[in-house]
Parts: structure tokens; sequence; C-alpha cells
């Protein structure tokens, strides 16, 4: 099992500063209204992991942005 720890965003799809840390052995509930980035944080763990996002032609810099960063510590 993989837990994460903490996770930094910075100029990532809709996030232009964003840290989130992961409490142990607590659960994580993302809501809010459409287009604040919900999926862009599962983008983001995605991208971390894997090195692919969800769709393979989309900038994942946010707009005036010049570079997306993500870390994922685990």
């Amino acid at each position: 099992m993989l837990l994460l720890s903490n996770l930094q965003l910075k100029d990532f799809l809709s996030h232009e500063d964003t840290e989130i840390k992961f409490e142990p052995d607590s659960k994580i509930l993302l809501e809010g209204p459409s287009g604040v980035g919900k999926s862009s944080i599962v983008d983001a763990i995605i991208w971390a992991l894997y090195g692919v996002a969800r769709s393979d032609n989309r900038s994942l810099i946010r707009k005036g942005g010049k570079k997306a960063i993500v870390i994922l510590d685990v």
C-alpha cells in the first residue's frame, strides 16, 4: 500500500500554489464547485506516480505560468 504524506502543486492546471498534507490514517474528501481544481489534484497524483496525464495533448501548465511543478511525498 502506498501512503501519501504531502502534495505540492505550482502552476499545475488550475492550481497556482497549492499544498495538501495527508495525515496518517485519515480519509480525504475533495468537494467544491465545478472548475476549482478537484480533478487536477487527482491528475497531479497520477502524473507524479506514473508520468501520464488524463489527456496527452492537454497542457498541464496553468495559464500564465511558465513551468508546472508537482512534488509528491510518500
